[in-house]
């Protein structure tokens, strides 16, 4: 039996593809899983599995039973997530500070060709660094007003993402592994 992080794009956001919670945990027990946990409202389901079940399967059936558009699925078990934050390239950098800290989770690893046109990309106050499926994007300035933002990675790398904040991130892991 495996652990498995679920990530859903897309739940729960400006009033959009409303679920609540109890009903996500239901719907996760009722396609089989066990153990299921949700955690706070943006669409993150802990489950156990006897197998790792496809991202495309979860995300059509979460349309089909809650009538949600454009979510998308990123799956993680909590040793892919243990790589994440063991891998942070910004927790060294002087003054880091984990509330500036987000973790945006890719649907795929993009093509290597436009990960190299989003490195001529630079804000200031807004870094961010890629590997793999993954983009760390550290904000010293307002996120709210960032240009760095879902919208931006998804249209520049041609991939879904979703993000968590490095707490939840953490958090998440924590609640998988216990």
């Amino acid at each position: 039996m495996q652990n498995y992080i679920c990530l859903l794009r897309s739940v729960n956001v400006s009033g959009a593809n409303i679920i609540k919670m109890t009903e996500l945990k239901a719907f996760f027990e009722t396609l089989g899983f066990q153990n299921v946990m949700t955690y706070i409202q943006s669409g993150n389901v802990i489950f156990n599995a006897e197998e790792k079940p496809s991202a495309s399967f979860l995300a059509k059936k979460i349309q089909e039973k809650f009538q949600t558009k454009n979510v998308a699925v990123v799956l993680k078990t909590p040793e892919a997530m243990e790589a994440v934050i063991r891998e942070n390239p910004f927790s060294d950098q002087p003054d880091f500070t984990t509330k500036k800290l987000y973790v945006y989770y890719l649907e795929s690893i993009p093509d290597d060709e436009r990960v190299a046109e989003l490195s001529n990309f630079s804000f200031e106050n807004e870094f961010f660094h890629i590997r793999n499926d993954i983009i760390y994007v550290y904000y010293d300035t307002n996120r709210g007003r960032a240009k760095l933002s879902n919208a931006f990675f998804e249209k520049k790398l041609g991939v879904r993402a979703t993000a968590r904040n490095w707490n939840t991130t953490n958090k998440l892991l924590l609640l998988a592994v216990d």
